[in-house]
């Protein structure tokens, strides 16, 4: 009962610790694509006056000839400063609300044919933005079957607390690194034909999720119920992440960091070949994708 108790923390903790992380790299990327993106065409397509955002007295030039003091010149920087900033987020605002206006049926491949990469992935997020919600029901589901099994699974008895710190530091650090490194692959494949795009989405990123998956199963396998939760665990994952596959952003920055934390503990607690038997033993549910 009391490692029990102690796997049931320890999955919430990691399930918290992950929607965190998920929340942090999505709003960092929706933010960081939109000032590529947005605020350069933005400002030098619109010709901003400053005279909208800040009083016309702040930018009015003296009417006499006389040199302006050091406290006149630094208010006028102040302002320039104050007015930029203002432009800046009328420019994230405007963006924001002409991409909520895209209507719902755009089919997938017409979000492609946005003149920067990045357009895309802000339009996408912000699309399905309700499906990345923190609900109660999603994070039962999430603990249930997978923070819980996998903390039930790996938790060792007395060393609670260092399990804790490191493994759930692990995690949040590794994921925030890769999912910055996805963002960066995704902007590198995006400027490549749709073809090439979609071909690297469908076979990497889906070949992520089922060697996370293959690992994680076998080695719950191993250590809890035998080779029975293979079919009862990975298949369903596997025609899960099919069905949802639309929403490939979402779990293609969990997974990332996900699979790093996991490959990494797989390479300190298994052998290689359980590795390979987990490889081969899952490949039946490529014919999902």
């Amino acid at each position: 009962m009391l490692h029990l108790f102690r796997a049931t923390i320890t999955s919430i903790y990691l399930s918290l610790s992950i929607y965190l992380s998920i929340y942090l790299s999505i709003y960092l990327s929706i933010y960081l694509s939109i000032y590529l993106s947005f605020v350069d065409e933005s400002v030098q397509a619109t010709s901003f006056n400053s005279s909208t955002f800040l009083p016309t007295s702040s930018f009015r030039q003296p009417r006499d000839g006389r040199s302006r003091c050091g406290a006149t010149e630094s208010r006028e920087k102040r302002n320039q400063r104050i007015g930029r900033w203002h432009r800046l987020i009328d420019a994230l605002i405007n963006t924001v609300s002409h991409l909520q206006e895209v209507p719902n049926d755009l089919p997938t491949f017409e979000l492609f044919s946005f003149s920067f990469p990045s357009q895309f992935l802000v339009m996408f997020i912000l699309r399905y933005q309700r499906h990345f919600f923190f609900t109660p029901v999603k994070f039962s589901l999430f603990s249930v079957f997978i923070s819980f099994p996998l903390s039930l699974a790996v938790l060792p008895f007395r060393t609670f607390p260092t399990f804790l710190f490191r493994h759930s530091f692990l995690l949040i650090s590794s994921f925030l690194m890769l999912s910055f490194l996805s963002f960066l692959f995704f902007l590198l494949f995006s400027f490549l034909s749709f073809s090439s795009f979609y071909i690297f989405h469908l076979y990497f990123s889906h070949l992520l999720f089922i060697l996370l998956a293959s690992f994680l199963c076998v080695y719950l396998s191993i250590r809890l119920l035998g080779i029975l939760l293979v079919f009862f665990f990975c298949f369903p994952i596997a025609f899960f992440l099919f069905i949802f596959h639309v929403f490939f952003i979402c779990y293609y920055l969990f997974f990332l960091g996900a699979c790093s934390f996991v490959i990494i503990f797989f390479l300190m607690r298994m052998r290689f070949f359980y590795l390979l038997f987990s490889l081969f033993l899952f490949l039946p549910s490529f014919s999902f994708i």
